[in-house]
């Protein structure tokens, strides 16, 4: 039987259709949202747990490739506290958010630059979380922005604590002439 080259054509197209449109819905299976914000807590839990073995094991970067500068700290503060999240609960975000949030409009007065700390990403996922119901009950995002905002507090500490320059970079303050102004 020989069919027309036009009948072949759309049975691959319409072949390749159904293939990709299969792949879709495993993607959208795979993704867990939370039904309600107790199962949120805990889901987020568990992300946050896969997040920090994935950023273990692939030299403190996360799945979005992004360095984190304590990962260190951060697997050791997160296994301490059972992976639960800091920063948020149940899906609205803790007090202390604010005051992060604040810290980065503040921070140019201690010498500290908000682009620094991870600055762009906690606000994107912030503004993102806010603004749209459905990402809100999404435990990843929670989990990355509860990260990214661990991350970024444990290095404004270090750095109001010891300095941001490098070692290196304060030799000239050494100089003899340095003591005379």
């Amino acid at each position: 039987m020989h069919l027309p080259k036009f009948t072949v054509y759309f049975l691959l197209v319409l072949d390749m259709i159904l293939f990709v449109s299969c792949i879709e819905n495993t993607k959208s299976e795979e993704k867990n949202l939370a039904r309600d914000h107790v199962s949120l807590n805990a889901l987020t839990g568990k992300s946050i747990q896969k997040q920090i073995n994935y950023i273990k094991n692939n030299e403190g970067k996360t799945s979005d490739s992004i360095a984190l500068f304590y990962p260190g700290l951060l697997e050791g503060y997160y296994e301490q506290h059972e992976f639960a999240p800091f920063w948020s609960n149940m899906g609205k975000w803790q007090p202390l958010i604010s005051a992060l949030s604040g810290y980065f409009d503040k921070a140019i007065e201690d010498g500290l630059f908000k682009e620094d700390y991870h600055f762009r990403v906690i606000n994107r996922l912030k503004d993102s979380l806010d603004s749209d119901s459905l990402k809100r009950q999404d435990p990843v995002l929670w989990a990355m922005a509860d990260i990214y905002c661990t991350d970024a507090f444990i290095h404004i500490l270090y750095d109001l604590k010891f300095g941001r320059l490098q070692p290196d970079s304060q030799y000239m303050f050494s100089w003899p002439v340095m003591s005379t102004l």
